[in-house]
């Protein structure tokens, strides 16, 4: 049996948070490239930020070889505010380091 693709989630979905009214989005990078550059432009400020520009990898990522999907808010004047972007599918644990870049911005 070959590999089956699942449509229940649809590339360019949104739903609306009602508490605090950000518009989030879930794309593909190839799917929205303007959107892409628009995370990793914000996503390389934030990092900046907590001195962590270098973990971000920006220059692998331009391409968005192996994320699978990537999700941004809009705040209600259409400002992105938020983002997130998944990696997958990992072949190990090792492969994640989420928990290490979060646990390194708390401190």
């Amino acid at each position: 049996m070959g590999n089956i693709i699942s449509r229940r989630y649809r590339y360019g979905a949104s739903f609306i948070d009602a508490a605090s009214g950000v518009r989030f989005e879930g794309h593909h990078p190839n799917e929205r490239p303007d959107l892409w550059r628009l995370y990793l432009h914000e996503a390389e400020g934030r990092y900046r930020n907590f001195g962590f520009e270098g973990k971000l990898h920006l220059r692998e990522l331009e391409e968005g070889t192996g994320v699978s999907l990537f999700f941004l808010g809009f705040d209600p004047s259409g400002k992105a505010v938020a983002g997130v972007r998944c990696h997958g599918p990992l072949e190990s644990s090792h492969q994640a380091f989420l928990m290490q870049e979060m646990g390194r911005l708390l401190k």
